[in-house]
């Protein structure tokens, strides 16, 4: 199976203050009501918003890319 390095949220360290999402080079993280959403058909796991995250609530990790299904 493939495997990505992206970014992940990490919820109870997290101050809302939105950085990640101003320095994601890609688009792929939003801010909302219920925290960050990260996008990883678009996060190219380049550590950007990791680095930029005052609190530490951003990390890069491996994961297993689901293969799709033709419908």
């Amino acid at each position: 199976m493939p495997e990505k390095t992206v970014a992940v949220w990490i919820g109870e360290r997290c101050i809302q203050c939105g950085l990640c999402v101003g320095v994601c080079p890609v688009a792929a993280i939003r801010l909302t009501e219920r925290g960050i959403e990260i996008d990883v058909e678009k996060c190219t796991g380049c550590g950007i918003c990791v680095k930029g995250c005052p609190v530490g609530a951003l990390q890069l990790k491996k994961i297993v890319l689901e293969a799709k299904r033709d419908a």
